[in-house]
């Protein structure tokens, strides 16, 4: 038997973009503060009420389903007030709607308030803490017109509630017994002592002495109290969309990824989700979970328009098959005004000391995230995600980035370069010069290399070698290559003429679609005088840095201010 709707079917934004919603999409609004993110669920919400174009969002499509039988619907969920020749009244939470109306609701395209509280819960902050309030306790007649009331007296969502609630907290979570009001008793009673032998007055006494030594849900925190307010509404049968504003609010971040991979589960694929988060905890439980069904819409503001990005369900789940996609920070970028890829965590935490630290000289605060993608290969994939929701990017390669012509030319064009006969020529005038460095490395070497080794060890031939000894040994027998020499000594070591020349000029195209390469080789060549490589060396600097005199800075802060971040 089918239940009354209500579904979106598109959303037109200010910025004149429409965006197709099907039935069982769960969508989510990221992007900067202030960008619009719960004004597009407060506009949805008004849209629906009143038909008037909305602040982010200027007007939506939408889908009523019908009801094949009102009376049996509305009484699932609502408490009847009365009845006449024109239908029955009902009451569910303060909205109040007769049978009568429904015909007229589903074939014209008016608005009804009423119709609005019963189909679409708009999940705000203050409401999700409110609803876990205690309603009174109900007489067996008597119809049923709170969650809790609801949930109370239908095993199966009491059960549900109960798992997700433990799947946070670690609590099972059950409705109060005999008491005027019913609470949210955190615990559980499997059986009381000798039950057998007890009266059903001495039961009912047993049940309120075990009940009153545990702990009331209205008198624990925010966090426990906002997610119940959350789950309580997803239980309820009338909803067929869901708006929920920041429902990570109060919870811890695994607490928060919990609740994103509960979600789908109490979504039917029959109704509709709208999110707005801060979160990058949720959003992850949410594309694990089902990223099939998750559209990603990133929102920004410039000069009072808020221009949308998509990220739709087909691409999401390509993307998430990448598992460095899965378990970095990559999707905190999406929360951010602009991001910087590197090549490592060390990479990520100099550079972003460096803009910090110019940032105060300005007198700035800045919103950028630094990020790192596992290496060169998995630019191309990060790329393609934040080029596709609007993300403002930079890519900071070391120069052997040059070294591969496929992946530069790659990621050159997602980044919005077009890669032609001009780029060829310049690149490959680089490769030659660059690989006419390469010396070769003889037998003679090798024999003069293993001498040499012996000689420094000075040890009996029965003398173990350790570990570290031998990968010392390996490491210390190189075969010379331009591109390492580059990456080495930085641009100088190009040969000059034609091919220093043809480096300045790939470097600026590179440079005009975000990839910016340090002209010394490699971040560690800003600060050679500490050696070393990786965090070792990284965590040297930044213990030194802000007393380090300013000509040893300037040259990085130099690299940094190009990016103009």
């Amino acid at each position: 038997m089918a239940d009354l709707k209500w579904l979106l079917k598109t959303i037109t934004f200010n910025d004149s973009q429409t965006i197709t919603v099907n039935n069982g999409d769960i969508v989510v609004f990221v992007g900067p503060n202030n960008a619009g993110k719960s004004q597009s669920l407060r506009d949805i919400y008004h849209i629906c009420g009143n038909g008037s174009s909305g602040v982010v969002i200027s007007g939506i499509e939408h889908d009523k389903i019908p009801c094949d039988d009102p009376d049996r619907w509305f009484s699932s969920f609502c408490k009847p007030s009365n009845t006449t020749r024109d239908g029955t009244s009902y009451v569910f939470m303060d909205a109040r709607i007769n049978t009568s109306w429904v015909d007229l609701f589903y074939s014209s395209d008016s608005f009804n308030t009423n119709f609005q509280k019963i189909l679409i819960s708009f999940m705000k902050t203050e409401d999700r803490l409110s609803l876990v309030s205690p309603p009174p306790l109900l007489n067996n007649d008597e119809p049923r017109s709170h969650p809790i009331q609801i949930v109370k007296d239908n095993p199966e969502k009491k059960e549900r509630l109960s798992e997700y609630f433990y799947r946070a907290f670690g609590h099972k979570l059950f409705p109060s017994v005999e008491t005027k009001e019913i609470s949210l008793v955190l615990g559980s009673i499997d059986r009381i002592e000798n039950q057998e032998n007890l009266s059903p007055v001495q039961i009912v006494e047993e049940l309120r002495s075990i009940q009153s030594t545990m702990p009331f849900l209205e008198n624990q925190g925010d966090g426990m109290r906002s997610f119940t307010g959350i789950l309580l509404n997803l239980l309820m049968p009338n909803y067929s969309m869901f708006l929920l504003d920041e429902p990570e609010s109060f919870l811890h971040p695994p607490q928060a990824y919990i609740l994103g991979g509960i979600l789908p589960g109490m979504i039917p694929t029959d109704k509709q989700a709208f999110i707005a988060t801060h979160s990058q905890d949720l959003l992850k439980g949410l594309i694990d979970k089902c990223p099939e069904r998750v559209k990603i819409i990133r929102v920004t503001r410039a000069n009072g328009i808020n221009p949308v990005k998509l990220l739709d369900n087909r691409v999401l789940s390509e993307l998430w098959k990448d598992s460095f996609m899965k378990y970095s920070n990559i999707l905190d970028s999406l929360f951010h005004e602009s991001v910087v890829l590197c090549e490592s965590d060390s990479d990520c935490k100099i550079y972003s000391m460096v803009l910090d630290d110019l940032k105060e000289e300005q007198g700035r605060t800045g919103n950028t995230l630094f990020t790192y993608c596992g290496g060169k290969r998995r630019y191309p994939v990060v790329a393609i995600m934040l080029k596709t929701l609007g993300v403002d990017f930079r890519i900071i390669p070391d120069l052997d980035f040059l070294n591969d012509r496929d992946l530069v030319k790659n990621v050159y064009e997602i980044c919005g370069g077009m890669w032609d006969k001009s780029m060829d020529s310049l690149y490959n005038t680089i490769k030659s010069s660059v690989e006419s460095l390469d010396s070769s490395f003889k037998l003679k070497d090798l024999k003069e290399y293993c001498q040499n080794y012996f000689d420094k060890k000075g040890a009996p031939d029965t003398q173990d070698i350790s570990k570290k000894e031998l990968t010392n040994f390996k490491n210390g027998i190189k075969y010379p290559r331009g591109w390492d020499l580059v990456k080495e000594g930085g641009v100088s070591m190009i040969r000059k003429g034609e091919a220093t020349k043809a480096f300045y000029e790939i470097d600026e195209k590179l440079k005009n679609v975000g990839i910016f390469m340090p002209h010394v080789g490699e971040l560690e060549n800003f600060f050679r005088q500490y050696g070393h490589h990786g965090p070792k060396w990284a965590a040297e600097v930044m213990e030194r840095y802000h007393d380090m005199p300013n000509n040893e800075k300037e040259q990085i802060k130099s690299f940094i201010s190009s990016l103009s971040l």
